[in-house]
């Protein structure tokens, strides 16, 4: 039997991917054991809607390791060093050491349901390679966004020595640059590790440097949206473009949708979709950071007068623990000047938004 160990990093982006990816794989005959921290687990299982993730399905086995959840990291630790800690975490909880002692408790186990791949999350799967050769098991890396965002760490090496990066990684002005043949221009100010500073910007080069190591290199993402960089990264890697990485009941509206194929580390704010059927179509501005993003106040205000500007409908998700310091702080008056064009949830139901 096909059974694959699927290692996403404890985050609410990177799950979902994963495990859309798990219930594709079921469907072509695998059996999944799908890895977690016990931070998100628990979490996932709170959440209203996930509570048949008590449940195993018959195909797809939950196992839990100890690990914090992301938010709790970048509190605890401030925004300007969460990141750091949070993959040291990573390291810790999903590292090598961890993963080869649960395939081999996994294989003495049962004899007939060995652990036959694992897919990992690219920012896991530092030193897996090693793991992977030791049980004679192949090895796949899963990047859960665009071929670009990748692209553009792997090459930062090079691009350092063209002069077209500081050897931190950091610019030290906002200009427009052309980093990559086959890539469009983009601003400086959005280049991907700027968020983590110079850690990031390393701990890419990194990543990149282990992907290396890796045959397949999957991509939530799909050619045509991207040729150009996954022609160039080709050259270097395995690029498998598998996306988009969505769970066929929304692309099916007869089929239930199942609550195990959308974890959430929160409970989903459904009424939000009854106000979006009332908009008119495509006038409403989405906004939303994420599961780890956390605000201060000022940020929040600027937000809110940014949307109250823009004249437009508005969805907008304030998670209940995305806030440094204490209550939200929005501007006098704000909640009465949008009450008819404004909808503010603590998450929202995001493939169905």
């Amino acid at each position: 039997m096909l059974h694959a160990l699927l290692i996403p990093i404890p985050a609410q982006g990177h799950i979902n991917p994963m495990m859309h990816l798990a219930w594709k794989l079921i469907s072509d005959g695998f059996l999944i054991t799908f890895l977690n921290t016990e931070a998100s687990h628990e979490r996932m299982i709170k959440a209203k809607k996930n509570k048949d993730m008590h449940h195993n399905s018959e195909r797809i086995r939950m196992l839990s390791v100890p690990g914090r959840l992301p938010t709790e990291v970048v509190r605890a630790e401030n925004q300007d060093h969460g990141a750091s800690v949070f993959f040291a975490d990573v390291e810790n909880t999903l590292g090598p050491s961890v993963i080869d002692k649960l395939i081999r408790e996994i294989n003495e186990k049962d004899e007939d349901q060995k652990i036959t791949c694992i897919i990992a999350d690219v920012w896991t799967c530092l030193g897996l390679h090693t793991v992977a050769e030791l049980h004679h098991i192949s090895l796949a890396a899963l990047h859960t966004s665009l071929v670009f965002t990748f692209a553009i760490r792997f090459f930062c090496p090079k691009l350092v020595s063209l002069g077209l990066l500081p050897s931190d990684g950091i610019p030290k002005e906002d200009t427009i640059q052309k980093y990559l043949p086959s890539m469009p221009p983009l601003r400086s100010a959005h280049l991907p590790w700027l968020y983590g500073g110079e850690y990031m910007f390393r701990h890419g080069i990194r990543m990149g440097k282990e992907s290396a190591k890796i045959e397949w290199i999957l991509f939530n993402t799909f050619y045509e949206l991207e040729p150009g960089v996954a022609d160039d990264l080709s050259k270097e890697v395995g690029v498998y473009p598998i996306g988009p990485l969505i769970s066929p009941e929304f692309l099916d509206d007869d089929r239930e949708i199942s609550t195990m194929a959308t974890p959430s580390f929160w409970e989903d704010d459904m009424e939000c979709l009854e106000w979006l059927e009332k908009q008119d179509k495509q006038s409403v501005i989405s906004v939303a950071f994420g599961s780890v993003a956390i605000w201060n106040n000022r940020q929040v205000e600027e937000i809110a007068l940014g949307l109250e500007a823009t004249q437009r409908p508005f969805l907008w998700v304030v998670r209940s623990d995305g806030m440094n310091g204490v209550g939200t702080v929005l501007p006098a008056g704000f909640l009465d000047r949008v009450r008819d064009r404004g909808f503010i949830v603590s998450w929202a139901p995001q493939l169905e938004v």
